[in-house]
């Protein structure tokens, strides 16, 4: 199984944590989890990079970034995600899933839409 490059560190009570996590989980995008509340070493990595203080989520990449408390936007900005869409109409959105969602996604690829 492959490691994640990203780590999070933060703790379940955390509403920053559940919105960077939420996030990430949304984006598909593969992270470790430590919860400063279970992993003191976790804790104390949190306090030396924030100068001694205790502020989560403290998010760190693989190439040494560290964002700490980012917005949904700095988050998609890191990871090259466009927070809004790519154009301004498009001609089909399907909703829903299940055989009904395949095969109409199916018949408008053969269409090209």
């Amino acid at each position: 199984m492959e490691q994640s490059k990203i780590t999070v560190y933060g703790a379940p009570w955390c509403p920053d944590c559940r919105q960077s996590k939420q996030f990430l989980g949304e984006q598909r995008v593969r992270y470790n989890w430590v919860d400063i509340d279970e992993d003191e070493e976790g804790r104390k990595r949190v306090q030396e990079l924030n100068d001694g203080k205790q502020i989560i989520p403290t998010i760190i990449f693989e190439d040494g970034l560290i964002l700490v408390e980012p917005s949904n936007a700095e988050l998609a900005a890191k990871l090259g995600i466009s927070p809004k869409a790519k154009r301004e109409y498009y001609d089909l959105v399907i909703v829903g899933s299940g055989p009904a969602g395949l095969t109409t996604a199916l018949y408008a690829a053969r269409e090209g839409i």
